[in-house]
C-alpha cells in the first residue's frame, strides 16, 4: 500500500468514525475548532485558518507536447546530502482558509499558492535533466451542509468548485557532446480551469483537548480535468475555546490535459494548522 492510498483510507477512516460516533453516548462537551451550530436563526460565526503546507511532487507536467517526469519525494526534501539530480526550491508559499457559518449552512474559501522550482527527467535522450518553473495558484470555494453534530463530533457534507491556475515553465540543456546539433530550450504556457468536487468532512473528539479530523472529495469528471481527488488526516489540539491547531498530511492528486499542456501530479506534504474562531 502507497503512501497516498494510506492518506486516503485515513482521511475516510477519520469521516467514518465521525458518522459511527456522532450518535453515541459521550461526556465529551468540549465544541470542535470548527464552529457548528444547531439549525435554525443563528448568528454568522467565522473561523481563519493559516497553515503550512509544503508538497512533494509526484507526476507528469508538460508544454506543446514536450512533457518531463517529476518525481521529488519528501525524504529529498529532508535529505539535503541526496544524491538524486533533483533539486527542490519553494520561492513563495502561501495557505489560508476562511469559513463562514449559519445553523447547518456554511462556506469554506481555501487558497494555496506556490511558486517553486524542480528539476526532472531530460524530455529526450538528447537532452540533460529539465528545469520547471512552477507556479499555481490552488482555490476551493464550498458550500456545507451539517448532517449531524452532536459532543462527540460532526460530519460535513460540501461540494463547489475547485480552480487551479498553473503556469509552467520547462527548460532543457542538449547533450551537445553526444548530440551537437540537438538545441536547448525554454517554453512557458499558463492554463487556467475550474472542475466540480464533491466530499465529506468530519471530526471525531477523542477527550476534551485532542481531536481527529479527516475529509475527502472527488471531483473533475471529465469537466476539465480527466479526474482528481484529495484526502486530508490531521490530529489536533483544542488550546481554548476560539483556538486549535492541527496537524497530519494533505494530499492532491490532479490529471489534467489540454492540447499540449499536461498537468498530472500528485501532491502531498505535511500539514501543520491554527484555527481561529472568530
Amino acid at each position: 500500500m502507497n503512501i497516498t492510498t494510506s492518506i486516503f483510507l485515513a482521511a475516510i477512516g477519520c469521516v467514518s468514525s465521525s458518522i459511527a460516533l456522532a450518535g453515541s453516548p459521550t461526556s465529551i462537551v468540549t465544541p470542535p475548532p470548527i464552529p457548528t451550530l444547531p439549525s435554525g436563526d443563528s448568528d454568522w460565526e467565522f473561523r481563519v485558518e493559516p497553515y503550512i503546507w509544503v508538497p512533494s511532487l509526484d507526476g507528469t507536467v508538460g508544454i506543446r507536447g514536450r512533457t518531463t517526469d517529476i518525481d521529488f519525494s519528501l525524504s529529498d526534501l529532508l535529505n539535503s546530502s541526496s544524491s538524486s539530480y533533483e533539486s527542490y526550491d519553494v520561492r513563495m508559499l502561501f495557505a489560508m482558509q476562511l469559513e463562514a457559518r449559519k445553523g447547518r449552512w456554511g462556506l469554506v474559501a481555501d487558497v494555496v499558492y506556490v511558486d517553486l522550482d524542480v528539476t526532472g527527467t531530460p524530455p529526450s535522450p538528447r537532452h540533460f535533466s529539465s528545469n520547471v518553473d512552477f507556479t499555481e495558484l490552488l482555490g476551493n470555494l464550498l458550500a456545507t451542509y451539517q448532517i449531524t453534530d452532536t459532543p462527540a463530533g460532526f460530519l460535513d457534507l460540501y461540494a463547489g468548485a475547485r480552480v487551479n491556475s498553473l503556469s509552467l515553465g520547462v527548460g532543457a540543456q542538449a547533450d551537445l557532446i553526444n548530440f551537437p546539433a540537438e538545441p536547448s530550450f525554454y517554453d512557458s504556457q499558463s492554463e487556467t480551469w475550474v472542475d466540480p468536487v464533491i466530499g465529506l468532512r468530519g471530526q471525531w473528539n477523542m477527550t476534551e483537548k485532542f481531536f481527529l479530523a479527516g475529509k475527502a472529495d472527488i471531483g473533475g469528471f471529465g469537466v476539465s480535468s480527466k479526474f482528481l481527488w484529495s484526502a486530508q488526516a490531521t490530529l489536533g489540539y483544542q488550546f481554548t475555546d476560539r483556538f486549535s491547531t492541527e496537524i497530519g498530511y494533505s494530499f492532491y492528486d490532479t490529471d489534467y490535459e489540454n492540447g499540449g499542456f499536461t498537468y498530472d501530479m500528485a501532491m502531498g506534504g505535511v500539514f501543520l494548522g491554527f484555527n481561529f474562531d472568530l
